[in-house]
């Protein structure tokens, strides 16, 4: 359910606690999993889709129709623009929208597992260093994210901080962007209003100014929280404690903790310095000097996110080396392929060398072989070809024969074969 917030001018009549089974829109609440100064959580099911969701109802606090109309316009703006953030580490939102008797609800994805409060109430040790610089290496890049599209947090603490069960290990999810706006002096007046939250404050929301830089310096409180189990200004209440944030005088981590790295402590004093331009640039650029605090799983995890031309420049040298190693490689080859080629010529002539030794040592020598010139191939005579033989002289004997150019022509002409070749008969 989606609505124009320019057409949403309505009075709000919020309510927080419903009984299981009510309706709201197409989702029926199950079961409450949790509850807030600022509204309740139920376990819910998408009737439509049969899934199952984590319903939240925003309660108002005040009353006057001109100012609910404004948390209205405030709440359908932050909606539609979380909806749009899509990062692993921020809460998905599904749908929103009012209930039929004005309650503003939001639609999150259903996440299993425990937020950081729960899990540092119940460990009554501090975490280890790395442990929680991982955790805030994954809130940075959410906070990053949210503020590229104008949200900003406004009420970063530990139980917004959820970690998710997978089957490689927590994932970090950061919960209520933008929902609610963080409490004024006003606020602090009523008892009972805003219960743990001023103390993640930054000083310029103490007049009214919220930005980027205060998401910031709450970051900085809740690493101060998580490494000491202390918050920065736990001594003090109400007014006390505003004009203490103002201040910005409290004890530096170290004293709780002095096996903190100095490195670390330095870098959660800078976020949470009193002036917003005396902090780091933006969480990202707190994100990268948290990193070299974290695990080796988690540099490994954020290598590329918090320094993407370093990884950039490693991968093309990595390239140019498997170039360079190809083209080796490729070289090889190919002198192989070739003294492949050669050594079976070389040894083929050498096993011919050596049969020609032993073929002059053992053979006795032989006449060289003539080649017998080709011949003329015989033609076939034809059967007129042969000249006649020239008669003899006449001679004087008696009773010799008379042959002569006077003699019958049929006693001249020798005898032929049938086949007409020429060879004379006997």
């Amino acid at each position: 359910m989606h609505e124009n917030p320019e057409l949403t001018t309505l009075p709000l009549h919020a309510r927080t606690d419903f009984d299981a089974g009510h309706r709201i829109d197409r989702y029926e609440l199950r079961e409450l999993i949790g509850r807030g100064g600022m509204g309740s959580v139920y376990r819910a099911i998408d009737t439509k889709l049969g899934r199952t969701v984590a319903l939240k109802t925003v309660a108002g606090r005040r009353t006057g129709a001109r100012l609910t109309d404004r948390v209205r316009q405030r709440f359908l703006r932050e909606a539609m623009a979380l909806s749009k953030v899509e990062h692993r580490n921020v809460v998905q939102v599904m749908d929103f929208g009012f209930a039929d008797d004005g309650t503003p609800f939001l639609v999150m994805e259903h996440l299993r597992g425990r937020d950081l409060g729960t899990l540092l109430a119940e460990s009554g040790t501090p975490p280890t260093v790395t442990y929680i610089v991982d955790i805030m290496l994954g809130v940075c890049a959410a906070l990053r994210a949210c503020h590229r599209v104008g949200i900003v947090h406004r009420d970063l603490k530990p139980g917004n901080i959820f970690l998710v069960d997978t089957d490689t290990g927590a994932e970090v999810k950061v919960l209520d962007f933008g929902v609610s706006k963080a409490p004024t002096s006003d606020d602090l007046t009523r008892e009972g209003q805003i219960v743990g939250t001023p103390q993640y404050l930054a000083p310029e929301q103490v007049d009214g100014k919220v930005g980027p830089a205060s998401d910031q310096y709450a970051l900085g409180v809740l690493i101060y929280a998580c490494l000491t189990l202390r918050l920065p200004y736990e001594d003090h209440q109400s007014f006390d404690l505003l004009r203490a944030i103002e201040t910005g005088k409290f004890e530096s981590p170290r004293v709780f903790r002095p096996d903190l790295p100095e490195a670390l402590e330095r870098t959660v004093l800078r976020a949470m310095q009193v002036s917003p331009i005396e902090r780091f640039e933006s969480v990202y650029a707190l994100g990268q000097h948290l990193w070299e605090l974290a695990s080796p799983r988690g540099k490994d995890e954020w290598k590329n996110y918090y320094f993407p031309e370093a990884s950039s420049d490693r991968t093309a040298a990595l390239d140019s080396e498997l170039s360079k190693t190809h083209l080796l490689s490729s070289a090889i080859e190919g002198r192989a392929r070739r003294v492949r080629f050669r050594l079976p010529v070389a040894l083929i002539g050498v096993i011919l060398i050596a049969l020609g030794v032993r073929a002059t040592t053992v053979t006795p020598p032989r006449p060289p072989k003539t080649t017998p010139q080709p011949t003329q191939p015989r033609m076939p005579e034809p059967y007129i070809a042969r000249p006649l033989p020239e008669p003899p002289k006449a001679s004087s004997r008696a009773g010799a024969p008379i042959r002569g150019r006077h003699a019958p022509f049929g006693a001249a002409l020798p005898s032929i074969d049938h086949n007409g070749i020429g060879i004379p008969a006997d």
